[in-house]
């Protein structure tokens, strides 16, 4: 079977580093430019780190029909492919005579070629769409992610900035009100943006550090209601999640309306009008809880076995064993020990960083202050 590198001489290329590792991206211009502002600076164009993977992503109509054939003389079954909250996203593919693996991402309308050694990946469409983008975000991130779980980080669903040069993570439940602090946190002018749905921490130097894993951020009604001068700027410009912001820009030229309230990381950056940093050293992980009876923020530290149960309970995989991804993952035994993982969040927990974040409706409308007393981790 053909090769990524057939095409590599129509396609323009990157690299992305972070987490100990490399990935090299084949594409089309404006895809890497789009695939680069989703994800500096958590992975960085300008690393030095060993590339252990390529990625070419194209669109060629009979080189997607060719996969698809090939793929119906195998019998088939579900790989875990993305890691979302939780669970992984799986998709329907087979290991070929080569041994090679084919995977239909067809809700992306994709083909997925994966070579042997797992050291090059193919993304075709059959035309072009803006799914080609996403999917190559979805598979380069993932690549990302097996290397930051196989370097000993701890994933966590949860959003984070950095303050006074300490990191602040947020966690919870779907609608906890990450987010919400998040955005609120980010109203103070010193304040820098680090996550928004997923970071790892890792230890470092005797403490621990935070590092973001950029995704969509996607907004709600209700918490642009608590923002309102955030809401009118989203909504006056034409952001749209699968483009650039040049491209952006030009649609905002020809006069066509903002609506969205989905975006990239680097436009959910312009509408806050903040910057972001790949990592700090970890301040605080904070777990906010609403009550509008109050007029000013409480930090609450949690006991040992809360702490632990909510931290084990955010862990970005499912259960509290950490699992790879069979598709993007060289290592046959998936599973990253369940005693390391307990470890992890004891240490977290001992390390005296953990607390209940009571805010409300009062609190929202005033610039977040940090707490008066700090327990570094």
């Amino acid at each position: 079977m053909d090769t990524p590198t057939r095409q590599a001489a129509v396609l323009a290329e990157t690299r992305l580093s972070g987490f100990g590792a490399s990935t090299r991206v084949l594409a089309g211009d404006g895809d890497l430019r789009w695939l680069r502002e989703f994800f500096e600076p958590s992975l960085e164009t300008q690393g030095q780190a060993i590339c252990r993977a390529t990625v070419t992503a194209s669109v060629d109509a009979s080189r997607f029909e060719m996969l698809q054939r090939e793929l119906a003389r195998y019998e088939r079954r579900p790989y875990d492919c993305f890691t979302l909250d939780g669970s992984f996203d799986a998709f329907s593919g087979c290991h070929t005579a080569q041994g090679e693996l084919l995977i239909s991402l067809d809700r992306f309308d994709l083909m997925l070629r994966v070579g042997a050694t797992k050291a090059d990946y193919e993304l075709v469409a059959g035309s072009t769409n803006g799914k080609l983008r996403l999917g190559l975000m979805r598979v380069v991130r993932e690549i990302a992610t097996v290397h930051a779980l196989r370097a000993g980080g701890v994933p966590l669903h949860g959003a984070g900035c950095v303050r006074q040069g300490g990191a602040f993570g947020f966690l919870g439940h779907k609608t906890a009100g990450k987010t919400t602090s998040l955005i609120h946190w980010l109203r103070s002018e010193e304040a820098r943006f680090l996550a928004n749905d997923r970071f790892f921490l890792f230890r470092r130097r005797g403490g621990w550090v935070m590092r973001g894993m950029p995704t969509i951020v996607k907004l709600r009604p209700d918490t642009w209601q608590l923002f309102v001068d955030f809401q009118k700027r989203a909504t006056e410009y034409p952001f749209d999640w699968n483009r650039t912001l040049a491209e952006v820009h030009e649609a905002a030229v020809q006069g066509s309306p903002g609506q969205t309230t989905t975006f990239t990381q680097a436009q959910f950056l312009r509408i806050v009008d903040r910057s972001a940093v790949s990592e700090a050293p970890l301040r605080m992980l904070l777990f906010p809880e609403r009550d509008d009876s109050l007029h000013e923020a409480v930090y609450q530290p949690l006991s040992t076995r809360d702490a632990v149960a909510r931290l084990e309970a955010n862990l970005l995989s499912p259960g509290m064993t950490l699992t790879t991804a069979e598709v993007f993952d060289l290592n046959p035994n998936r599973e990253i020990p369940r005693e390391s993982t307990l470890r992890a969040c004891r240490e977290l927990v001992d390390s005296g960083c953990c607390f209940a974040y009571r805010r409300g409706i009062r609190t929202l409308s005033q610039i977040a202050t940090l707490p008066t007393f700090s327990r570094v981790a």
